[in-house]
């Protein structure tokens, strides 16, 4: 299914089935099954098979090497980065959770593109804060800024030690009714459903655990507001969870895209009257078209909000008053003055997507003189980008790079490109805000950024020659007015946020 196809979908569900009155373990059940149901609908949609590794010959070896991979990575990030590490010794007035997955190298320290620009304003005014990683990749040292390392293996064996015994799981939990949803899905769809009732329960028997742990842990940091990224994920779901028991407001900070199909942000028709407690109180908004998206269905409950803050460190680069920021760009003015007015392609493929063998032929077939930066994703990076640089040596493409633009921050790219090319990358969003105007090849992309294009700041095509002619068009008309939406400074805003979630503190 397409995104639009597959959000249809889920909400006739909403609307044939009480999804928002299942519990198990006091476990909400949708948020759930509704964020697993929407990859799996949409997977088919952009994933190219044959570029995802096989699995482990069993379900039992496979587990094992995860986790042991997975911990050793945790206790070498540990070693390796300690000057960087904290304990949760202290108190911390704001709480920040967020995964290492979004670490930028910035000259030899790693800063983490969503937090830190919060993190900087919040302790420049007197205020502290902590920072919880949940680590994902043990690669993203030394960090910037101080964290807490902590890993799934760390939590989900703490919480089989401390946490409290479960309810009756038989009194709590709508098997039948579950039963019944996932033999619908699999009937109405004709798509393999990896989500089912067995491994719903088993996921809310993960959240109540790790509930319990950050329970304990959110009483001892005794945080006045909490930031999180990723709010769809067990972390996400368990931290926002213990935050609403003890009455402590939760920010989600958006890593990418806040659309109407996106099954984490869009159109939740069937949403308790006092909201979610695993979903966050507020979602922070690049945009209005954002924060729309958001009100369509938050304005419903008593509880969801939005908050139009624009897009944190956008807004200080823009500023440029980072010495960082300063040497940075700097340096990139002098390394693309060696294309000497050569058009610079940004292009930011997905390597499991079908977009990247579109990608790599419209670069074999575009002029000579077009010079490409090929941005992977940071996961993908770290595991195949000898592979896409094969790839592209193979098709006899010399005009492009790999290691630099994807490793540098992305608006100093930005800064340097003149077009963008894409499946269905979010950084059309930041593109659009930096005046670049972008191209996609992809079905998909077009539907999930329907806004970009009537906006005229997304063109699509799907025909190799025809993405070709749209990327020439975008380098004869020149950059885009750049966006200056919530143009005013973060510690504004951030205050502005305080008052709406009537926290005293004021930032100076």
């Amino acid at each position: 299914m397409n995104p639009l196809e597959a959000i249809e979908f889920i909400n006739h569900l909403e609307e044939s089935f009480p999804v928002d009155q299942w519990t198990s373990l006091n476990i909400e059940l949708w948020p759930i099954i509704r964020t697993h149901m929407g990859f799996d609908l949409t997977e088919g949609d952009v994933i190219e098979s044959k570029r995802i590794e096989k699995a482990s010959p069993t379900w039992l070896s496979s587990r094992w090497k995860a986790e042991t991979n997975n911990f050793a990575g945790y206790l070498k990030a540990l070693f390796d980065d300690q000057q960087s590490g904290v304990f949760p010794k202290r108190k911390a007035e704001v709480l920040f959770v967020a995964d290492n997955n979004t670490r930028m190298d910035i000259l030899g320290r790693h800063y983490h593109r969503l937090c830190d620009p919060f993190r900087d304003a919040y302790q420049s005014s007197g205020l502290s804060t902590e920072h919880i990683e949940p680590l994902r990749s043990f690669e993203r040292f030394p960090r910037y800024r101080s964290s807490i390392y902590v890993n799934e293996y760390v939590i989900n064996s703490l919480s089989k030690i401390f946490a409290v015994s479960a309810p009756s799981r038989q009194s709590m939990t709508p098997v039948k009714e579950l039963r019944e949803l996932f033999e619908y899905v699999r009937r109405e769809s004709d798509i393999g459903i990896y989500m089912n009732e067995h491994r719903s329960l088993r996921m809310a028997n993960l959240v109540f655990r790790m509930t319990e742990i950050w329970t304990r842990i959110l009483q001892f940091i005794k945080p006045k507001l909490i930031y999180i990224v990723l709010c769809y994920n067990a972390y996400g779901w368990s931290v926002c969870t213990a935050a609403r028991r003890l009455g402590i407001p939760t920010v989600e900070l958006p890593h990418g895209r806040q659309d109407p199909t996106h099954h984490a942000y869009g159109r939740w028709n069937r949403c308790p009257s006092n909201g979610y407690k695993s979903l966050p109180k507020v979602f922070w908004s690049w945009s209005a078209f954002e924060k729309r998206t958001i009100d369509e269905w938050a304005v419903k409950t008593n509880y969801h909000q939005s908050f139009e803050g624009g897009n944190a460190l956008m807004k200080m680069w823009r500023e440029k008053r980072v010495a960082f920021v300063k040497k940075l760009d700097s340096m990139a003015t002098k390394r693309f003055a060696r294309l000497k007015g050569r058009p610079v392609i940004l292009a930011t493929p997905e390597y499991v997507s079908k977009s990247v063998d579109l990608t790599l032929a419209t670069i074999a077939r575009a002029p000579k003189e077009w010079y490409w930066l090929i941005r992977m994703h940071p996961l993908e990076y770290e595991i195949r980008n000898e592979e896409l640089e094969r790839s592209a040596k193979t098709l006899g493409i010399a005009n492009f790079e790999i290691e630099y633009p994807s490793k540098w921050p992305l608006y100093t790219i930005l800064q340097h490109a003149d077009a963008h090319f894409t499946g269905f990358s979010s950084v059309i969003i930041e593109a659009r805000e930096m005046g670049v105007p972008s191209v996609t090849m992809l079905k998909h992309g077009a539907i999930i950024f329907q806004n970009e294009i009537a906006a005229g700041n997304l063109k699509f095509c799907e025909d190799l020659d025809g993405c070709i002619e749209l990327i020439r068009h975008c380098l004869d008309k020149g950059k885009l007015n750049e966006d200056a939406t919530a143009s005013r400074p973060l510690v504004e805003t951030i205050n502005a946020l305080h008052r709406q979630l009537d926290i005293e503190s004021e930032l100076l």
